[in-house]
């Protein structure tokens, strides 16, 4: 079986050709690759290439191709960004997620109230979670707000997610809901 692959960069980066790619890629922390997780045929492929072009790539396993793809599409510090990693990686329903803020961050956790259950939840802030939310200039009680600068609703924040999703490429019908049911393990279960 053949498959074959592509080299995607996020266009804020000034990369147009593959020997541009590996000079960039030589400085350190420069380059996260995507993958659709450890093992599968893009984060196989990478290891060779690593090596033959004397880089080190920092290996994101994401649960399916998606993922990956809408964070490069909508790269870090943007609205979208922040907005995908606050559903992967706490699992939160959405009406959680539009209420969250940088006052639920404590001590390397995100605390809040489920809006539905009315649970207490700590969840950890994982490094990805923290780099989101640190590039993300915000001067909201909200992390997630609309172009007039007010909280989302959460059928506004779906759709606009939505949009997001289909500008980036992503597969038709991903919406929020998808993203936080393919939360990172770990991460406090919904009730």
């Amino acid at each position: 079986m053949r498959q074959s692959l592509i080299l995607v960069v996020n266009p804020s980066v000034p990369i147009k050709t593959v020997p541009e790619f590996i000079a960039y890629a030589k400085a350190p922390g420069k380059i996260n690759m995507a993958s659709p997780g450890a093992g599968t045929t893009p984060h196989v492929a990478g290891e060779p290439f690593e090596v033959m072009a004397g880089v080190n790539m920092l290996r994101v396993p994401y649960r399916g191709a998606a993922p990956g793809s809408g964070r490069r599409s909508h790269g870090i510090g943007t609205h979208a960004y922040l907005a995908l990693m606050l559903l992967l990686d706490t699992g939160q329903r959405r009406g959680d997620v539009i209420r969250m803020g940088r006052q639920h961050v404590r001590y390397g956790f995100l605390s809040i109230t489920q809006e539905k259950t009315g649970m207490a939840v700590d969840i950890p802030v994982t490094s990805a979670l923290a780099a989101a939310i640190a590039a993300f200039p915000n001067k909201h009680l909200t992390f997630l707000v609309t172009r007039q600068g007010k909280p989302f609703s959460a059928d506004r924040f779906t759709n606009w997610f939505r949009e997001r999703c289909t500008k980036a490429g992503l597969p038709k019908g991903l919406s929020a809901h998808i993203c936080a049911k393919r939360a990172l393990i770990g991460s406090p279960k919904r009730a």
